[in-house]
């Protein structure tokens, strides 16, 4: 394929449908200073400047590890506003409501959260769809840039040319997708819709003006690092042992890390990353990528994890039982494996049954009760 068949194909995996600049600035000195937004004019998005602007902004969260949030169940405050705006969205003048909603939002939160921290700004909102699988989502950037992100701007907030984004001058970087929000919205066991990445500039407002509840509890988040660790190792065509091996060392890390004082400490993704190249050798391809596995594939893992010990023996162990639940057992996947292999519990050969070692106490307490085999 050709360079320009190649550029037709990234442009179809993006269509923005509109767009607006605007700049927040401080006003007065010292305490008593606040911030006003200057709204811009919509841009031209058939133009190639929207959808690289998109591109873009995209590449940085696909790569960058997300905290995934949802709106405030909070039907008498800001949330209920947001929410009928993007049910609103598709409707004639529902984008530039939307916009001025957050915008708003935006000036205020910043007023009252970030006065002290922030300077001069601009914010770009965008409405898009993005074809990146198998599904088409509507989704909603707002970004917050500052004067050496390198994207030029008119008079009216619009963008002069073309030009690559210095995306670490990013200060603040949200997204929401509004397909997930429509499916699930006012529900926060499903699917994350709301997804923030840090920047420069603390999060607070931008947080406070998206009306963002809570993230993905660290139970949730913990669940979804043992679940990457079996799609991560399965992508790389790890052995069931190689993957054990993975899966116990980052159990085993995680509960020190549980235990590490009366409330326990955070786990960084990057430090997940790491020991899981501890089990990889020198060379091989997936050392320094479960962090980018992670992201790409959008498992919902929080920056920070605090994890505790029940939620690691939830999400590392399997709970057996039959239809009736006449019995029940909890085994570590990690020691688990086929009746020809050395693991420590083992399955018959068409997989129905279990075969765990017995205690010597149980095993007598067991053979007290049945009958003898003859």
């Amino acid at each position: 394929m050709n360079s320009a068949n190649q550029q037709i194909k990234q442009k179809e995996k993006f269509t923005v449908h509109n767009a607006v600049g605007a700049q927040i600035q401080r006003q007065g000195k010292g305490k008593s200073s606040y911030f006003k937004i200057d709204l811009g004019v919509e841009w031209q998005v058939s133009d190639d400047v929207a959808v690289s602007f998109v591109r873009q902004i995209e590449s940085k969260f696909s790569v960058k590890a997300k905290l995934h949030n949802f709106f405030k169940d909070d039907f008498e405050g800001g949330s209920l506003e947001i929410a009928d705006k993007l049910y609103s969205l598709k409707e004639d003048n529902g984008f530039s409501e939307l916009a001025s909603h957050i915008l708003n939002r935006l000036e205020d939160a910043a007023t009252e959260k970030a006065s002290t921290s922030l300077s001069d700004a601009y914010v770009v909102i965008a409405y898009y769809t993005s074809n990146l699988s198998a599904k088409e989502y509507d989704s909603i950037l707002v970004v917050l840039l500052d004067s050496k992100s390198g994207f030029n701007f008119t008079d009216r907030y619009e963008p002069k040319n073309r030009v690559i984004i210095n995306l670490d001058s990013l200060k603040q970087a949200a997204m929401i997708n509004a397909s997930i929000f429509e499916s699930v919205y006012p529900s926060v066991r499903d699917d994350s819709y709301l997804y923030f990445i840090q920047g420069t500039q603390s999060s607070d407002f931008f947080k406070e003006a998206l009306d963002c509840g809570s993230s993905i509890s660290n139970a949730e988040s913990v669940q979804q690092i043992f679940a990457a660790v079996e799609g991560f190792s399965a992508e790389h065509g790890l052995s069931p042992r190689e993957m054990n091996k993975i899966h116990l060392k980052v159990e085993n890390k995680l509960s020190e890390y549980a235990g590490s004082g009366a409330k326990g400490k955070a786990v960084k993704l990057d430090y997940i990353q790491g020991w899981v190249d501890e089990c990889l050798s020198d060379n091989h391809p997936g050392r320094g990528k479960f962090s980018e596995y992670v992201n790409v594939h959008d498992y919902q893992v929080n920056e920070w994890t605090k994890p505790n010990e029940n939620s690691i023996k939830k999400a590392s162990t399997f709970l057996i039982q039959d239809e009736k639940k006449s019995y029940s057992c909890v085994v570590n996947k990690s020691v688990i494996g086929a009746h020809s292999s050395n693991s420590r519990v083992k399955v018959d050969k068409d997989c129905r049954h279990i075969m765990i070692p017995l205690s010597d106490e149980d095993r007598e307490e067991i053979l007290s009760r049945i009958e003898k085999d003859e």
